[in-house]
């Protein structure tokens, strides 16, 4: 990837994490942008190729992801910022990149839940699994920076 698309992406991604975190939601004017963004980024440093790579890895991730969204496991603002990685990262990358979210939300629920527990210690772990929603672009900014800078 670029320095230009790492640079754009990021900045999403912090614009994203921080309206989720802030109010719980992600507007989908980020998200549209954002998609666009990265559609027009690839197909501007690759040509047809890189637009190629771009949609197969939104694609990719929007099939994905939207299993999930579809489950209930996250929010239709976090799928539609999944796709917006996706149209940055390709293909290639979608599988390590997803499994790094994977992680990094696992590891973010986890410490929250415990967090909560602490706080309220005579509520059940099973409630508050039932009860709390996290602001799951924390874990997709994550696991998407951390896979962009070990390649």
């Amino acid at each position: 990837m670029s320095t230009i698309a790492v640079g754009l992406l990021f900045v999403l991604l912090a614009l994203a994490v921080g309206h989720d975190i802030r109010f719980r939601r992600i507007p989908n004017w980020l998200n549209f942008s954002g998609m666009a963004a990265g559609l027009a980024v690839s197909f501007a440093l690759g040509g047809t190729a890189g637009l190629k790579e771009s949609v197969l890895g939104w694609g990719f991730i929007a099939a994905v992801a939207g299993f999930f969204w579809s489950a209930g496991m996250i929010g239709g603002g976090d799928h539609k910022l999944l796709m917006v990685v996706g149209s940055f990262i390709g293909l290639t990358r979608a599988i390590p990149t997803l499994a790094a979210i994977a992680i990094f939300g696992g590891v973010q629920a986890l410490g929250w839940v415990l967090y909560l527990r602490a706080r309220r210690p005579t509520t059940s772990f099973r409630t508050l699994l039932r009860t709390t929603r996290i602001a799951y672009s924390l874990a997709i900014a994550g696991g998407t920076i951390y896979t962009i800078l070990i390649q």
